[in-house]
């Protein structure tokens, strides 16, 4: 099992995930936005089975907030192994309705996050023994030494 994991978000599947992972052995970095208090949850529960982890803030819709996310977690573990892009929004109502500043926050965190985080994650990956890629809301999974998905089209489409 890959020893590391970057960029979950710590509240619903997120924690799940985390959890899961931390039973098969990895260390866990829990991003968070707003909310600190489920992160260290999150990594309270982490540190209960054995694991490392820390909780990190940070916008993925940012760059500077990834890119200081990504130095983070390579400088606490040394590696990153597992990404699990899932952070994402959603603007509820009718289309007609729903504000365009709305949508432009829904593109920012599920399609720029996605490239992102992808982006400052994947260097370091490519060169690690087990490298893996989740976008577990847009369901594209990556192993290996090529990006067979793409992460713009995939972070952006409507299920």
């Amino acid at each position: 099992v890959p020893q590391r994991l970057g960029c979950l978000l710590p509240d619903g599947l997120g924690r799940v995930i985390a959890l899961a992972l931390g039973r098969e052995g990895a260390d866990v970095t829990v991003n968070y936005n707003a909310s600190a208090g489920p992160a260290a949850d999150v990594v309270r529960a982490l540190e209960t089975l054995g694991r490392r982890a820390a909780a990190l803030k940070a916008d993925v819709a940012r760059e500077d907030d990834v890119r200081a996310l990504m130095d983070a977690t390579l400088a606490r573990f040394g590696r990153l192994d597992i990404l699990v892009n899932n952070a994402g929004v959603m603007a509820r109502g009718a289309f007609l309705d729903v504000p365009i500043k709305d949508y432009e926050a829904m593109f920012a965190v599920n399609v720029t996050g996605t490239m992102l985080c992808t982006r400052y994650a994947l260097p370091g990956m490519i060169e690690a023994p087990h490298d893996m890629l989740i976008s577990d809301d847009h369901h594209d999974y990556y192993r290996g030494k090529s990006l067979p998905i793409f992460p713009v089209e995939s972070g952006g489409k409507a299920e």
